[in-house]
């Protein structure tokens, strides 16, 4: 898929984009970089996007992505929708939410100022 580009404003609303420009969303399965070991050895972390979270006190309809460690635990954290790429994290399989369901390879891929 070719890359659109986003003129002057890298801000996209509120959505999360991984380091390929694809929107990350509910049901993905995410690689992130977690450290350069001997050799240079890359080693990464595989975390689970459960939902879109939103607290009752957040103002301006702020809203988070809900990622899970994929632990017994169960323990989660937050990644918050302000429109950012992040350039540690990879999506590796997933297929989206809602009326559509397209997998991550079939999504618009925006890069910024491209």
């Amino acid at each position: 898929m070719k890359p659109v580009g986003v003129g002057s404003s890298p801000l996209l609303g509120s959505v999360v984009r991984d380091k390929n420009g694809r929107e990350i969303q509910p049901g993905d399965t995410l690689k992130i970089f977690h450290f350069v070991g001997r050799r240079r050895k890359r080693f990464y972390m595989y975390k689970y996007v459960e939902a879109i979270w939103s607290h009752p006190e957040w103002k301006d309809g702020l809203d988070a992505l809900r990622v899970s460690h994929l632990n017994i635990a169960g323990e989660t954290y937050l990644i918050l929708r302000r429109g950012q790429w992040e350039k540690h994290i990879e999506i590796v399989q997933g297929y989206g939410y809602g009326d559509d369901r397209r997998p991550f390879d079939e999504r618009p891929i925006i890069l910024p100022n491209a």
